[in-house]
């Protein structure tokens, strides 16, 4: 830690190696709690899977969440700090909220995404602030201007301020093992070729095969929108539990 004196006390300051130890720190905050998070969109959809941890058996489950609606027809999940991920969303409601009323439309997924990664990057450079030890993934259904069909988007803001839209990712505790999963299955079959039900089972055996072990209904949150039902929804655990057995059948 020696060679790190000077440089990570202050979040504007850059190592000689060309790193700001502050955003390095909110990276490592965003798998501490253990918990991982895969998305993948289909052709009709876009699924959103994530660990589901009570950590006391007082606590009320269904008090405890990741998944959160951002509007009718964007979702998030916040994988890190809980505190944070609530101020982010927080802070997309209000982006949301602010361009429907200026614009009278409903905001992009995409445009949404880099907003908040706006304020994620301004986060990086102010003394005042410290980076959000958080990664947001963002799920909807965006409208075409052509033909106005409706396409699924997945969106990941991170710590750091960078954004980018996805096929499919994991991020959190055992991340790489869980996009190595992911790639696996994308060499197989293009993620934007699958159904619903096709895509969520990729999903839950990435989640399973990097985490070593198999899983309940009951033990993670699925959040989705799709073509038929656009509004971001939790997907009921007993569906999930089919898509668990098989997963499990497959195997």
């Amino acid at each position: 830690m020696a060679s790190r004196a000077g440089f990570d006390k202050y979040i504007t300051v850059f190592s000689p190696e060309g790193t700001l130890y502050q955003v390095e720190y909110a990276f490592s905050a965003v798998k501490y709690p253990g918990l991982l998070t895969v998305a993948i969109r289909s052709k009709d959809s876009a699924l959103v899977v994530t660990q589901h941890q009570v950590p006391d058996r007082l606590m009320r489950p269904e008090s405890i969440t990741s998944l959160f609606k951002i509007n009718d027809t964007i979702g998030c999940c916040t994988t890190g700090r809980a505190p944070d991920g609530k101020a982010q969303v927080q802070n997309a409601r209000e982006e949301s909220s602010e361009y429907k009323l200026k614009y009278g439309l409903p905001i992009p997924v995409s445009t949404l995404a880099k907003r908040m990664a706006d304020k994620a990057q301004v986060r990086t450079q102010q003394a005042g602030l410290r980076p959000m030890g958080v990664v947001s993934t963002f799920i909807g259904m965006d409208q075409l201007d052509e033909d106005g069909s409706l396409v699924p988007q997945i969106w990941m803001v991170d710590p750091a301020g960078f954004y980018c839209g996805y096929h499919g990712f994991a991020v959190g505790k055992k991340q790489a093992e869980a996009n190595a999963a992911l790639e696996k299955h994308q060499k197989v079959a293009a993620f934007d070729t699958l159904t619903e039900k096709e895509a969520a089972m990729i999903a839950l055996s990435a989640l399973q095969s990097a985490i070593g072990s198999s899983v309940k209904a009951t033990e993670v949150e699925v959040g989705r929108c799709s073509v038929t039902h656009p509004s971001f929804e939790r997907v009921p655990d007993a569906e999930v539990e089919e898509w668990l057995t098989a997963v499990a059948e497959a195997d």
